[in-house]
């Protein structure tokens, strides 16, 4: 995942998330979940490529789903650049 951070960051906004280790509590409804992945993205933005356009976002709390992905279609907007997202260890919730 870090080669593909390297080859691409320079043409994308490339963020990258891992579920490893992180417990069930996550996973237990969709508001947790969404909190989380939430959280994820924001705490990851710190780290990004070309996050020139993203760095005054702030998204407001959330608790659903559909409002994870209004979160992600407004950054994705905001940014004004391709984003990749990478997730490693999706896999690592049982549920």
């Amino acid at each position: 995942l870090n080669m593909i951070r390297q080859m691409l960051g320079e043409h994308y906004l490339v963020m990258s998330l891992c579920f490893e280790g992180d417990g069930d509590a996550p996973y237990q409804s969709e508001e947790t979940f969404s909190q989380y992945f939430n959280e994820l993205l924001v705490d990851e933005l710190k780290y990004a490529t070309q996050k020139e356009k993203l760095s005054d976002w702030n998204p407001q709390p959330i608790s659903s789903m559909k409002e994870l992905s209004s979160i992600i279609e407004e950054m994705c907007e905001k940014a004004g650049t391709p984003i990749l997202l990478l997730i490693d260890e999706v896999d690592a919730s049982k549920q």
